[in-house]
C-alpha cells in the first residue's frame, strides 16, 4: 500500500540512476565554472573505493509512490547557486 512511509525507516532519496565519480566532478566542473584539473592517482585508490554511485530508491517508490522528478544536474545547480 502506498503512503508516507514509516517512521523511523531509512529511505534513499536520489535519481536511481548510476553515476561516476567522474562523472559527477565533470558536471560540478561545468556548473562552477571553476577550472580544475583532477588527477587520478592509482597509488591512493583503495579497493574500498568505489567508482560509479547508485542509490536503489525501490523502498521508498514501493512503500511511499515517491518518484524523482528533479535531475541530477537541476538539483547541483540549484546547490551552486544556493552558496
Amino acid at each position: 500500500m502506498i503512503g508516507c512511509g514509516h517512521p523511523g525507516e531509512i529511505y534513499n532519496v536520489a535519481s536511481g540512476k548510476n553515476i561516476s565519480i567522474e562523472e559527477l566532478i565533470d558536471k560540478l566542473v561545468q556548473i562552477s565554472r571553476i577550472q580544475v584539473t583532477v588527477h587520478k592517482d592509482s597509488e591512493h585508490i583503495r579497493t574500498v573505493d568505489v567508482a560509479n554511485v547508485l542509490a536503489d530508491i525501490s523502498k521508498i517508490k514501493t512503500e511511499t509512490g515517491w518518484e524523482p522528478k528533479i535531475s541530477l544536474e537541476d538539483s547541483l545547480k540549484a546547490m551552486w547557486s544556493a552558496r
